[in-house]
């Protein structure tokens, strides 16, 4: 069942920290799934696994948009480790996902990471995402985003640390902090 939530007109972006593997990609889900009757836009990540190896990163939209992010057969000057990076398609789908819209009533976004972090537009458009009155819920790969997008002492964001303790709860506290108001 949903849950009627009321965000609109406030600025208020939260950040979820987590070590790999803990849920943050499952919290997304089921934030999406109680927030449905919002319009939401954003992304998911996905490990792309073949024969128990990881091969790549898959990103979906919520309006069912699916991309190959990173891989281990993508060629090309961009790279993370042994990945392969498709910028021109993430820059394609974050344009679309992240630019702010009056309709739009919530940005979902798993994850802001370093892989995420190399293209620019991504950085550009995640900041505009910030500095709008649309409210942000993500994930962080790591606490080293915050200083690539020098975002460590802006006023209008909540970091929640995801761990083996509150991974079942988390959600709750998610909710509440969405929905303060701004000092």
């Amino acid at each position: 069942m949903g849950y009627v939530f009321a965000v609109k007109k406030m600025a208020q972006n939260v950040l979820i920290a987590g070590a790999p593997g803990i849920g943050k990609t499952s919290l997304i889900s089921r934030l999406y799934r109680d927030l449905t009757p919002l319009f939401i836009r954003g992304f998911y990540k996905e490990a792309i696994h073949e024969y128990r190896l990881l091969k790549g990163y898959r990103l979906a939209t919520f309006d069912f948009q699916e991309l190959i992010l990173a891989h281990v057969h993508i060629v090309g000057p961009d790279r993370i480790g042994q990945f392969g990076l498709n910028l021109d398609g993430f820059n394609e789908l974050i344009t679309q996902q992240l630019t702010p819209d009056p309709k739009v009533e919530l940005f979902l976004v798993d994850e802001i990471g370093i892989m995420e972090c190399t293209s620019q537009k991504f950085r550009h458009m995640i900041l505009k995402v910030m500095d709008s009155e649309i409210p942000l819920i993500a994930t962080l790969a790591s606490h080293d985003v915050l200083d690539i997008l020098k975002i460590k002492n802006r006023k209008d964001i909540s970091i929640l640390n995801m761990t083996p303790k509150n991974r079942d709860s988390i959600w709750k506290n998610v909710l509440v902090e969405i929905s303060k108001p701004l000092p």
